[in-house]
């Protein structure tokens, strides 16, 4: 039966500081703090990390220092939100905007941009912005940035507000459930087709 156990005085190394310091204890390194410049590529995301060749902890008895991992973490935007590549930002717009268009100004990663909204905008219909997104991670190319509208319904009204949509609510066409039962378009339609109904 053998047993092996390191040389409790050069502990494996195979030589002996006979006068060690009293600082470094011997090793030939000391715990210190350093602070760092990282430069941060585009388009890097949270759990993303970042080597620093040559910055880690030192060796002993004068071994080569190994590496230093940053990791990222991306704090969230109050406007924007990430999805990949693409940067979403929801467009609050009211009734008569949504109805009518406008030129508005929005924000992008790269700063205000005008921003064309097309007469009949839906609620949550999407617009693309090519190439406003998030820079590729190491290749050439951006995302995009994606708009969403989001009409927002006034919950209290002037008076002269409520006359005028009453004005515009009697030239409108009222009942649209009941004109697309009658046409058999839409969702029922194509159930009832596909039901045999």
């Amino acid at each position: 039966m053998v047993t092996v156990t390191p040389c409790e005085q050069c502990r494996g190394t195979g030589f002996v500081i006979p006068t060690p310091c009293r600082t470094c204890g011997g090793e030939g390194r000391l715990r210190q703090t350093r602070k760092l410049k990282v430069r941060v590529p585009a388009g890097v995301d949270g759990n993303s990390q970042i080597r620093i060749s040559g910055e880690g902890e030192a060796g002993p008895y004068g071994g080569p220092p190994g590496n230093l991992y940053v990791a990222l973490e991306v704090q969230p935007h109050p406007l924007f939100v990430r999805d990949g590549n693409d940067i979403m930002l929801e467009l609050p717009i009211n009734v008569a905007q949504a109805a009518l268009g406008d030129e508005l100004v929005i924000p992008t990663v790269d700063g205000n941009e005008p921003f064309k909204l097309p007469p009949g905008t839906q609620a949550g219909q999407v617009f693309r912005l090519r190439g406003k997104g998030v820079p590729f991670l190491r290749q050439s190319g951006r995302g995009d940035q994606v708009v969403i509208a989001r009409v927002v319904i006034p919950k209290k009204l002037s008076d002269k507000q409520r006359k005028l949509f009453q004005e515009l609510g009697d030239t409108l066409e009222k009942h649209l459930l009941e004109a697309d039962n009658g046409r058999e378009e839409g969702f029922w339609g194509k159930l009832k087709d596909t039901l045999g109904i």
